[in-house]
């Protein structure tokens, strides 16, 4: 007759590998879920950019003089580092992105393309910071519509 050797794995051992997977499971999870929430943007000592967008105020009149042009006054205290102009005109979107920085309290005229349109959005991007390097972040829900001069 043969004898079965009926010894399985330690107690010991099986522990040491289950601690291993679930660290090993944690790390592939940690990883993963890295890719989704990335890293914030701040500005003003670690505030989260989008709430700094929302005390973003500008204030924007269009007025026509051989050409398009707005007046743009930054009426709050968020300092914004592009300007991103939006314009429709039937259901047709056109986007330029105005490389001027507009700070506190500042007023400034801005010429932009565009022949025809029905409407002017105004949507500011501010500079913020991303680890240690500073990063360009468009604040896309708040936006300004312009109001057209007499």
């Amino acid at each position: 007759m043969i004898k079965i050797n009926n010894k399985g794995i330690s107690p010991i051992i099986t522990t040491v590998l289950l601690i291993s997977l679930v660290i090993v499971l944690g790390l592939i999870v940690f990883t993963w879920s890295k890719g989704f929430l990335g890293e914030r943007v701040t500005k003003f000592e670690n505030e989260d950019i989008e709430n700094v967008c929302d005390r973003v105020e500008l204030d924007a009149e269009y007025y026509e003089n051989g050409g398009n042009y707005m007046i743009l006054r930054n009426k709050g205290n968020v300092p914004v580092y592009k300007i991103m102009i939006k314009t429709e005109f039937k259901g047709k979107e056109d986007i330029e992105i105005k490389e001027e920085s507009l700070g506190v309290a500042e007023i400034k005229e801005i010429s932009f393309s565009g022949a025809e349109f029905s409407s002017i959005k105004v949507i500011p991007v501010l500079l913020g910071l991303k680890g240690d390097s500073q990063v360009e972040y468009t604040c896309k829900d708040k936006f300004f519509e312009v109001e057209s001069g007499v």
